[in-house]
């Protein structure tokens, strides 16, 4: 089940001759990235970037569309410490990371190709410059209220999560992984169900559910998880995980908690940045040993209309008892519907399990179009 991007890029070409009077849709953004590691003087990249999606109608209900992004370091700063800005080589590098046929009936949609994807244990973690993308057949019908089913094959990656972001590299050593989900949402309630194979390897099983309710100025939300990783040559792990919030509509304030135990083996974040809700903007359980803790707290202002100030602290713990810590600063600000501005500071210390301390710093300037 190889998905040939040599076959792709002749009917994308193909489209744009053939839809001359048809409006083909575009859009894209402009990335600035500028990130400190350690400290400001021990490691520095500098990066500029950015995409270009454009999307045509073949026929009617089926249509071609592909994604393009770049990211260069800019005044030569690519030392590639922390987040992944650059290629395997800390350098600058080029991407058809979209490149994808689409079809349409009623509510049955189906994409082939290079595509991003979200899911709990393989999502698109924009946490860098250029996020991650999948050569994979998806399949999706919303024909039941309020609920999506969804199939995939996903063959290939590539992206910030990824050993080589500037390839698509084969997943599984080339037989890939398959995902089954379930998701429900209405006002009130949320329920999802997934269950990824990776044949002669793992398979991972997530269950989650979500409670929203409001009452006066307040709103809250409750949420709890489950899952289950089997592999084939390590010990199985089980995690669970629960996460409440509460808003207050008044003050602009929100609080959240949550906190994840996993048993029996260490706990692994798939493909991307994982689901569990202690992520912090660096760590996660994953990044632990055996029996591995986290407590999560965090509270998030939105100051105003267009700045949002947050701050959380991520508390950690191994089945010896050793103890780390995330502590993250983040402001985003809205100057307009097209260009918003992202600072993030984490401070990291986890000696005792992982041997990692550090500081780490991130700005972002994003312009879209």
């Amino acid at each position: 089940m190889t998905i040939n991007i040599k076959t792709i890029l002749p009917l994308m070409i193909a489209t744009s001759l053939y839809a001359q009077n048809s409006a083909i849709a575009y859009d894209g953004g402009i990335r600035l990235g500028v990130q400190y590691h350690d400290s400001l003087k021990s490691s520095r990249d500098v990066a500029i970037g950015g995409y270009l999606h454009s999307e045509g109608e073949l026929y009617e209900g089926i249509s071609l569309g592909g994604t393009f992004h770049t990211t260069q370091a800019f005044f030569g700063q690519h030392d590639a410490e922390g987040i992944p800005f650059f290629s395997s080589q800390a350098r600058g590098y080029s991407i058809l990371s979209e490149a994808y046929m689409k079809g349409e009936w009623g509510n049955t949609s189906a994409i082939f190709g290079r595509q991003i994807l979200d899911t709990p244990f393989l999502d698109s973690d924009d946490i860098g410059m250029i996020p991650n993308s999948f050569e994979a057949y998806m399949l999706m019908n919303q024909d039941i209220k309020n609920s999506t089913i969804l199939y995939s094959y996903v063959r290939a990656m590539s992206g910030v999560d990824s050993e080589r972001a500037e390839k698509f590299d084969a997943i599984n050593g080339g037989s890939g992984l398959h995902i089954l989900g379930l998701s429900y949402e209405d006002e009130a309630l949320s329920f999802s169900a997934w269950y990824y194979l990776l044949p002669h390897l793992a398979s991972y099983s997530y269950l989650e559910v979500g409670y929203e309710m409001g009452y006066e100025r307040f709103s809250y939300a409750f949420l709890a998880q489950a899952v289950l990783q089997e592999f084939v040559e390590a010990e199985d792990t089980k995690t669970l995980g629960f996460s409440a919030s509460v808003s207050d509509e008044r003050s602009a304030l929100r609080a959240t908690f949550a906190y994840n135990k996993s048993y029996g083996g260490v706990a692994d974040n798939g493909f991307g940045g994982g689901p569990f809700f202690t992520s912090s903007e660096n760590m996660t359980l994953a990044d632990h040993s055996v029996h591995g803790e986290v407590f999560y707290a965090g509270v998030a202002w939105e100051a105003s209309e267009a700045l949002t100030l947050s701050l959380a602290k991520a508390s950690l713990k191994d089945a010896k008892r050793h103890d780390g810590y995330e502590v993250d600063v983040v402001a985003n600000y809205v100057a307009s519907d097209t260009l918003s501005f992202d600072a993030i500071y984490s401070k990291i210390d986890n000696t005792d399990i992982s041997g990692d301390k550090f500081d780490n710093v991130r700005v972002f300037a994003n312009y879209t179009f």
